[in-house]
């Protein structure tokens, strides 16, 4: 089935990425400006809106956008994004036929013509918006019409407060929707953050015994003076046997080795996190508590579940920093 005739254009709209195939990325608070050619052939008046939801929602949110460039036929709008989450966003534009009436008129009215045809036809589009919208002062304006002198006619269909309620009940039923276009909201921290990578086990004191949580937790404000973001935490189940490496990068590994996690672990060795050394079971609550009231984030890793990166934000290593999320 061939698609209905759509007299307004819309094009160059702007944020989209591969035509639209990928999503676009903003974070929590930003205000997306969007911007979009629009245009029709002749001279009627054109309205349009932004239509934005997060993504699953049913309802649209609109923001009104305005010409910004006659002569190019640019059209702006904006609307601010609050939560972490996925939007949707779409550009409708239609031909707007009472203001296109009321331009038309008003310049036969300043150049002295008589105007009783165009009155009626006036009369006959605020009708239709009153059978759309079954709105009181719509109807109201009617009746008023019909029993008015013609001068009478030319102050009330001209009048401010009826071109208000004219711009609330638009007949959109023609409109083109450019969309829908996808967007992920991400936290403002997403932006850019520097990871520091800790052992758990090697932030103790007491040389030749492995740290606690307890400890570790005491390492983070100095940590977080140096200015990192988030602490990323390497595995800390049971160390395998295969290809494991001893002392200062030593090739052969001693029985009580501690060896670098990231060694291949037998099936004998098991995967469960050991709660022994680190005294997991109670300490590790207490660390994921404090970590959350200094509004830290971290990441942690193991062979069976790889680090997963919140969108828009790169895994780095000590030291090292993310850079800027793409826009």
């Amino acid at each position: 089935m061939r698609e209905a005739y759509k007299p307004v254009v819309i094009e160059g709209v702007y944020p989209e990425l591969d035509c639209g195939r990928y999503p676009v990325k903003r974070e929590v608070g930003d205000t997306v400006e969007v911007r979009a050619d629009i245009f029709k052939e002749g001279h009627d008046k054109l309205q349009a809106v932004v239509k934005h939801r997060v993504k699953g929602k049913r309802r649209w949110a609109e923001s009104p956008m305005e010409l910004l460039n006659p002569g190019l036929d640019r059209w702006g709008g904006s609307f601010e994004v609050t939560e972490n989450a996925r939007y949707e966003y779409a550009v409708e534009a239609w031909f707007d036929e009472w203001e296109t009436w009321r331009s038309e008129t008003e310049k036969k009215v300043d150049d002295g013509q008589i105007v009783e045809l165009e009155l009626i036809e006036g009369r006959e589009i605020v009708a239709k918006a009153s059978n759309r919208s079954g709105d009181a002062g719509l109807f109201e304006a009617l009746e008023g019409f019909d029993g008015a002198s013609y001068e009478e006619r030319l102050g009330l269909l001209f009048s401010k407060d009826l071109r208000e309620l004219m711009a609330d009940y638009p007949d959109r039923s023609s409109s083109t929707v450019y969309g829908t276009l996808e967007m992920v909201v991400d936290r403002v921290r997403a932006r850019y953050a520097a990871w520091y990578e800790m052992f758990p086990r090697s932030q103790g004191t007491e040389p030749g015994r492995s740290a606690t949580f307890r400890e570790a937790e005491a390492r983070l404000p100095e940590i977080s003076a140096m200015g990192f973001d988030v602490v990323y935490l390497t595995p800390i189940h049971p160390i395998g046997a295969t290809n494991r490496k001893g002392r200062n990068n030593a090739l052969v590994a001693g029985p009580r080795t501690p060896a670098a996690p990231t060694a291949s672990a037998r099936r004998t060795a098991g995967t469960r996190p050991s709660t022994r050394s680190s005294g997991r079971s109670k300490t590790s609550a207490t660390l994921s508590g404090r970590r959350r009231s200094a509004g830290w984030r971290w990441r942690s890793t193991s062979r069976s579940r790889p680090l997963r990166t919140t969108p828009g934000s790169g895994s780095t290593r000590s030291g090292s920093s993310s850079g800027p999320t793409g826009r």
